[in-house]
């Protein structure tokens, strides 16, 4: 993705653009609010991000969890307590689990939040001294319900009636009650207030968990009854909003049917938000609980909904163990390398969303042709990359061609100019065996009013980390 534009009546509303690294990685997003720089160490883990909200710096231990950040400093706080890769402390919030890991207890500006869990692990409960909440599953693990009470205090001196009246009043005040939700496979599909009689409609991009855009109304409303019967036909939804994602799918504004903004969002780097809303958004009832791919929202918590797991965005990992244990790697409560370049939808594993060789988004696999997920083999495997000038490192894409010249790249490899603008010289690697990729056949690639038509053979390294493993072999080799 290397560019966004809105254009609303005689402005425009939203415009967006993206640099990247020559390998691949996002190095700088401009819109009309600012712009956001990353930076990241060698194994592709988000280092710096200087933004809106300020700057943000990281460190990692081995196992990738975060050791120092910028919040922690000002804090005056020490480096993260670590146990077993168990966050005890991090910048000024203690952290207290169970017997089977699952975080048991937050204490954050002295005020302690207590978590229940049940035998699947799967989070039920949360409660601390303002309210309790209990949540539930379906036989699949996706939360179908959250049920959100004030606590309610009162004195003998209350008159009666006057906990009701508190109650209510509490309710309505922080948006506690009943919230049931509805699922279409593994993305959520509405969800229902059962206080105000309200639903939300979300809509996504075919296939993946970037939104589109959301319809909301009265109970009811979008639901065809009478259609059989030759009557009128469904009540309409009072409010629609369109979704203006960034290049991982994570909400950054919506608009209403007039293109104007009603919400946006600021985000820190691991996805702690900072919303602003419009008077007329908050009078129609419009808000975005949505998050990274695949994420909600609580605000009861400060957590994210992560369909199988709980997120923490202020500390970038999960608040219990992956559910496959070491099987799923040393660390099992991390997210992911970086926030940047990956997504993890399931709360499962996460994946990297590399910049494709034409940054508009094409399929980088030509269609119709077999694309193979494989271990190298033993031996190893010698493949080439086209490098830009002074690039040394390796990228994430490679090929078994010989690339005789510049014009191969572009119009074989379909390195377009907007991905990688000049080609100095190319660069062979050894790959050592067991390295993860993905291997196929070059797609057509867009850039501009020109085709860059493909065809080559390309290799994709999936994992940052092994990115480090490749030895180079030889000297560069110059071309033209």
């Amino acid at each position: 993705l290397a560019h966004q534009v809105l254009k609303g009546s005689n402005r425009k509303v939203m415009e967006r653009r993206y640099a990247y690294d020559d390998a691949g990685q996002l190095e700088q997003i401009s819109d009309l609010r600012g712009t956001i720089r990353y930076a990241y160490d060698p194994l592709g883990r988000l280092r710096q991000m200087q933004g809106r909200l300020g700057e943000e710096r990281f460190a990692f231990d081995p196992a990738s969890n975060i050791q120092v950040s910028d919040e922690n400093e000002a804090r005056g706080g020490r480096a993260p307590v670590l146990l077993d890769n168990l966050l005890k402390q991090y910048a000024g919030t203690r952290f207290e689990y169970d017997e089977r890991g699952n975080l048991a207890v937050r204490v954050r500006n002295g005020e302690r939040m207590a978590f229940g869990w049940d035998s699947f692990d799967r989070m039920v409960s949360a409660g601390d001294h303002r309210m309790q909440a209990t949540y539930r599953y379906d036989a699949l693990g996706r939360r179908i319900a959250k049920l959100t009470e004030p606590c309610v205090y009162t004195s003998i001196n209350d008159g009666p009636g006057y906990r009701d009246v508190l109650r209510a009043r509490l309710k309505s005040e922080h948006g506690y009650g009943l919230t049931v939700y509805g699922w279409d496979g593994d993305t959520l599909a509405c969800e229902t207030d059962c206080e105000k009689r309200t639903v939300t409609h979300y809509v996504y991009e075919p296939g993946g968990f970037t939104p589109l855009l959301q319809a909301s109304g009265p109970l009811g409303a979008g639901v065809d009854r009478e259609a059989a019967r030759g009557r009128e036909g469904p009540q309409p939804f009072a409010v629609v909003a369109y979704y203006h994602c960034d290049q991982i799918g994570t909400p950054q504004e919506l608009t209403d049917a007039a293109g104007e903004e009603v919400w946006s969002a600021n985000y820190r780097a691991w996805g702690q938000a900072r919303e602003v809303i419009s008077e007329a958004a908050r009078k129609a009832g419009i808000g975005n609980p949505l998050r990274f791919a695949g994420q909600y929202f609580d605000r009861e918590t400060g957590l994210h909904y992560n369909r199988h797991r709980y997120y923490d965005p202020t500390s970038g990992r999960f608040i219990s163990k992956d559910p496959i244990g070491l099987a799923g790697g040393i660390n099992v409560y991390q997210y992911a390398p970086n926030p940047v370049g990956w997504i993890d939808p399931f709360g499962l594993a996460g994946s990297s969303l590399l910049a494709l060789p034409a940054p508009t988004g094409s399929n980088p696999w030509m269609p119709n042709t077999p694309m193979t997920s494989e271990p190298i083999p033993a031996g190893g495997l010698t493949v080439q990359m086209a490098m830009a000038p002074g690039q040394t490192r390796p990228g994430g894409w490679a090929t078994t061609d010989n690339i005789p010249d510049v014009d191969y790249v572009r119009n074989k490899l379909a390195v377009t100019p907007d991905f990688k603008s000049d080609v100095s010289h190319v660069q062979t690697f050894h790959v050592p065996e067991s390295v993860q990729v993905q291997r196929g056949t070059v797609g057509p690639q867009k850039c501009g009013c020109k085709l860059y038509p493909g065809g080559g053979s390309q290799l994709q390294i999936l994992n940052f980390a092994d990115r480090a493993k490749l030895v180079p072999v030889g000297p560069p080799r110059a071309i033209k």
